[in-house]
């Protein structure tokens, strides 16, 4: 009895340590960017430079929800993380939130939404490029943001 007692302590414990380096692990991508706006600086799809950049308002959620606030005033909520030890990049427009109306932000959260391969990671500085997003497979999109 005292031995299977000691053994189910041990399993409690394991899983416990393992479920504790999991949320760990999901959670640190998301504090690997500062909490604040971050502006669009230059935004090109294929070869088109694009004028409209937006501001993404990374604030202290830590589920990895922002704003993405379009030059023309609009605003649509979006999620984003980090994966593949700080190289990989992805975020989606928030298609469930009642509060996105498809507007301006929400066209271009959406188009630009997808998986993005980071090219410069500094402490102010973001560089991002992808040829997977919803709007636009194919072109090559880069996104700088500071």
């Amino acid at each position: 009895m005292l031995k299977n007692f000691a053994i189910l302590i041990i399993i409690t414990a394991f899983s416990l340590s393992f479920n504790a380096c999991t949320k760990v692990e999901k959670q640190a991508p998301n504090n690997f960017i500062k909490k604040s706006e971050w502006k669009v600086t230059s935004l090109i799809i294929g070869n088109d430079v694009i004028p409209s950049n937006p501001i993404w308002d990374i604030g202290t959620d830590e589920s990895g929800k922002a704003i993405w606030n379009h030059a023309g005033g609009t605003h649509a909520s979006f999620y984003w993380s980090f994966s593949n030890n700080y190289n990989t990049f992805e975020f989606y427009v928030d298609a469930n939130d009642p509060a996105n109306k498809i507007n301006q932000a929400y066209k271009q959260c959406e188009n630009l939404s997808g998986k993005y391969r980071v090219i410069t990671n500094k402490k102010n500085l973001f560089e991002l490029e992808s040829n997977e997003t919803y709007g636009y497979v194919g072109p090559r999109v880069y996104i700088k943001i500071e």
